[in-house]
C-alpha cells in the first residue's frame, strides 16, 4: 500500500509518450489462431490488422520513442537492466500487495506488460537526466541544511490490517475480535491482501504520506493495541490494529545522504520533456511505410 516513488515517473512517461498501448512482444506466429467464435477462426493476421487500424500510429510512436530513449541510454551505459526493472516491479508489488498492484494497473488502464515497457523508458530517461548532475558532498550538505525538515525522521506507527471486500465483512471481523479472536489468525484466514496475510496482516512501520489517506488517518488515530472501525480505501475495507509507535527526530546527514542526493537530482535535473526533445532532435528516423510517413513530423 505504500506509494512508490516511481509511480509518478511512470505516469509522466505515459504523458510524454502520449500512448497507453500495450507493447507486449509475446505474439504467436503469423497466421496462427487467436480465438474461435462459433466455429470461425480469428487469425493472428486478422488480429494484427485490427490492432494496427485502431492503434497503429500510437503503437509506432511508442516503439520509436522507446528505441530512441533506450539507444541514448545504452550509448552512455545508462540503460536499466531487466533485473533492475523487475526489481522495481517486485518492490511495488510488495508495497501494494498483489491485489493493490492489480488495482493500480487497472486504474491507469495498463497491463503489467505495458507498465513494464513504460517503466523501462521512465527509468532510462531518469538515468540520463540524473547522470548530468555532478554534485559535491559540500553541495549536498548545504542542500540538506537548507531542507533539513524534509529529511528529519517522522513519527511512525506499526500496524496490521485485515482487508475484506465490503463493510459488513469488516464488521464481522470486529465481532470475532470482540469475542476473543486472534487478529493475526483472522488475517491469515480472511485477509484479501496476499502481501500481508501470511504475516498476520503486519504492514511494518510507516509514516505520513505513505498510505492511502483514509487508511492513514484511521491508523494514526488509533491507539497502540486498539482496533479501528472499518476503513474504506481503493483496495476494499480494512480493520486496523496498531501495534507500536515511535517518535521521529532530527536527521543525520550521513544516514540520509542517499535520499538527499536523490532529492537534489530531482530538483536540479532537466525535465524529462526537455531531455526527450533533445533525444528526438538527435535521432535518425526513416519510416518505411508510406501511410506513416508524416508521423515523425507530428512528434
Amino acid at each position: 500500500m505504500k506509494a512508490h516513488r516511481l509511480i509518478i515517473a511512470v505516469i509522466i512517461s505515459f504523458a510524454l509518450i502520449g500512448s497507453t498501448v500495450a507493447c507486449d512482444a509475446t505474439r504467436g506466429g503469423a497466421g496462427g489462431v487467436v480465438a474461435v467464435v462459433n466455429g470461425e477462426n480469428i487469425t493472428e493476421d486478422e488480429f494484427t490488422d485490427v490492432m494496427e487500424t485502431m492503434f497503429g500510429e500510437e503503437a509506432l510512436r511508442t516503439l520509436m520513442l522507446y528505441k530512441m530513449v533506450m539507444s541514448a541510454a545504452e550509448s552512455e551505459g545508462l540503460a536499466p537492466s531487466e533485473e533492475e526493472v523487475q526489481g522495481e516491479i517486485d518492490e511495488m508489488r510488495e508495497q501494494f500487495g498483489d491485489q493493490g498492484f492489480a488495482q493500480f494497473l487497472s486504474q491507469y488502464g495498463m497491463s503489467e506488460g505495458s507498465f513494464r515497457y513504460n517503466l523501462g523508458i521512465s527509468m532510462a530517461l531518469d538515468n540520463i537526466r540524473f547522470d548530468e548532475i555532478d554534485v559535491s558532498d559540500e553541495q549536498l550538505f548545504e542542500y540538506f541544511s537548507e531542507n533539513r525538515e524534509q529529511f528529519d525522521t517522522q513519527d511512525e506507527i506499526r500496524a496490521s490490517h485485515i482487508l475484506v471486500a465490503d463493510e459488513p465483512s469488516a464488521w464481522h471481523m470486529i465481532d470475532l475480535l470482540d469475542e476473543g479472536g486472534d487478529f493475526a489468525d483472522l488475517a491469515r484466514m480472511h485477509s484479501q491482501d496476499p502481501g500481508t496475510a501470511e504475516q498476520g496482516g503486519d504492514l511494518g512501520y510507516f509514516g505520513y504520506d505513505e498510505m492511502d489517506p483514509a487508511f492513514e488517518d484511521a491508523a494514526f488515530a488509533t491507539g497502540v493495541g486498539e482496533i479501528s472501525d472499518p476503513v474504506q480505501s481503493y483496495a476494499g475495507f480494512h480493520v486496523i490494529k496498531v501495534t507500536d509507535r515511535r517518535e521521529g527526530g532530527p536527521a543525520d546527514f550521513e544516514d540520509v545522504k542517499e535520499r538527499v542526493a536523490e532529492s537534489y537530482r530531482q530538483e536540479n535535473a532537466r525535465s524529462g520533456q526537455e531531455v526527450l526533445n533533445e533525444i528526438r532532435s538527435a535521432a535518425s528516423v526513416d519510416i518505411q511505410r508510406p501511410e506513416y510517413s508524416d508521423l515523425w513530423v507530428q512528434f
